[in-house]
C-alpha cells in the first residue's frame, strides 16, 4: 500500500479524530493507573514498561470500543473503520502473547532474585514454552481456520506460523482460553452467589457454637484477641451501616437486582445442565435475548468488516463447550461449598483446636 492509498484510506480528519482519541484513552489509563489503581505500587526494574503496557492494552481495548460506537453511529467511512480495528486487533494480540507474558516473566524472575542475564535466560525459556502451548490449544479449538494448502504435509509445516502470526488463529485460540476461564467461574458464581446471597442457606448459631468458640478464643494470644475484637467492631459497624443503607431507595435497588440475579444463576445452572445432559441445541438465556436485541442495531451493511478480519469462526462451538465446562465447575463448587461447610460445623464442635488454628 503506497501513500497516496493510505492518505486515501485515512483521511486526515481520521487521522486526528483518532490520534486524539488515542492520546486520551492513554492519558486516562496513565492516571487511573497512577492515582487509583496502584498508588503506591512500583514493580522493580519493570515499573515504567509495565506501566507503559497497562496504557496500551487499556488505550487499544477502548479504542475497539470507540469503533463500535462509530458504526452504530456511521462516523468516519467504512474502510477507515476496518482498518482501525485491525490495527487495534493485531496491537492486542502482540501484546497478549508477546509482550505482557515477557514482561510477567521477567518481573516473575527478578521477584526471585536472579540476576539480570539469569532472568533474561529463564524469561525466554518460559516464553517458548508459552508460546508452544499457546499454539498446541489450538489442537482443541473447533473449526480452527487453517490456510488452504496443496498437501497435507505443507498444512502441517505452516500450522505452526498460523498459529503464532495469523490473526484468525490468535483469536481462536483466546476465545478458546476465555471461554475455558469464563465457564469455570461463572459456574462456581452461579454456585456461589445464591449460597452468600440466600437466607435458606443461613444457619442459626447454636450454644454449643458461642462456647466452641469462647473455648478457642481463649487459646490465643492477648494480640490476636485484641485484633479479633477490633474485627468484630469492625464487622458489627459494617453490618449496621449495610442495614441502614438497605433501607434506602438505592439499597432496595440493589436487593432487587441481587435477587433478580440469583435467579437468573439458578436458571442458568439448570438450563445448562439440560442442555448438556439431554444434547439439545443451546438455549439463549434473557441476557443473551437482550444482547441479540441491541445488536440489531449494527449495521448489516458493515457486517462484511467482521468477517474480512476474523473469517469463519465457530462461535456455536465455543458456546456449546461453555455449557460443558459451566455444569462442570457448578457441581464441583456445589461439593466443595457443601465439604467447607460441613468442616466448619465439625471444627466447632470439637472441644480442642490445633495451634495453628487460630481463627474461626
Amino acid at each position: 500500500m503506497d501513500v497516496a492509498a493510505l492518505a486515501d484510506l485515512v483521511p486526515a480528519d481520521a487521522l486526528v479524530i483518532v490520534g486524539i482519541s488515542w492520546l486520551l484513552f492513554f492519558l486516562f489509563a496513565y492516571a487511573f493507573f497512577s492515582m487509583w489503581l496502584f498508588q503506591d505500587y512500583e514493580v522493580r526494574d519493570t515499573g515504567v514498561f509495565s506501566r507503559f503496557l497497562f496504557c496500551v492494552t487499556f488505550m487499544l481495548s477502548f479504542s475497539i470500543f470507540e469503533v463500535l460506537i462509530f458504526e452504530l453511529a456511521d462516523i468516519l467511512r467504512p474502510a477507515t473503520r476496518q482498518l482501525i480495528w485491525q490495527i487495534d486487533l493485531v496491537g492486542l494480540a502482540f501484546l497478549i502473547a508477546y509482550m505482557i507474558p515477557v514482561m510477567q516473566f521477567y518481573t516473575m524472575a527478578r521477584e526471585q532474585r536472579l540476576k539480570r542475564h539469569q532472568a533474561i535466560v529463564v524469561t525466554i525459556v518460559l516464553e517458548v514454552s508459552f508460546l508452544y502451548a499457546f499454539w498446541k490449544s489450538g489442537e482443541y479449538v473447533p473449526s480452527l481456520p487453517l490456510p488452504p494448502t496443496s498437501s497435507t504435509g505443507a498444512a502441517e509445516d505452516t500450522s505452526y506460523w498460523v498459529g503464532l502470526f495469523s490473526l484468525e488463529g490468535f483469536i481462536s485460540r483466546v476465545g478458546f482460553l476465555g471461554v475455558n476461564f469464563m465457564a469455570i467461574l461463572s459456574g462456581f458464581g452461579a454456585v456461589n452467589m445464591p449460597y452468600e446471597s440466600m437466607t435458606i442457606f443461613w444457619r442459626s448459631v447454636a450454644e454449643e457454637d458461642i462456647l466452641g468458640l469462647e473455648r478457642r478464643v481463649r487459646q490465643n494470644l492477648d494480640m490476636i484477641v485484641i485484633k479479633k475484637k477490633r474485627i468484630a467492631y469492625e464487622v458489627h459497624a459494617a453490618r449496621r451501616t449495610d442495614t441502614v443503607e438497605k433501607r434506602t431507595l438505592k439499597g432496595r435497588v440493589f436487593n432487587w437486582i441481587g435477587m433478580a440475579f440469583c435467579g437468573f444463576c439458578v436458571y442458568k445452572m439448570i438450563m445448562s445442565t439440560v442442555n448438556v445432559v439431554f444434547r439439545r441445541d443451546r438455549d439463549t438465556d434473557p441476557i443473551t435475548n437482550v444482547v441479540v436485541k441491541l445488536l440489531y442495531l449494527w449495521p448489516s451493511l458493515h457486517s462484511r468488516h467482521i468477517d474480512a478480519v476474523l473469517g469463519p469462526i465457530d462461535y456455536y462451538g465455543f458456546a456449546s463447550w461453555f455449557d460443558v465446562l459451566f455444569v462442570v465447575s457448578a457441581t464441583v463448587s456445589i461439593g466443595l461449598l457443601g465439604l467447607l461447610n460441613y468442616s466448619k460445623l465439625s471444627r466447632t464442635a470439637q472441644d480442642s483446636f490445633s495451634a495453628f488454628d487460630k481463627y474461626p
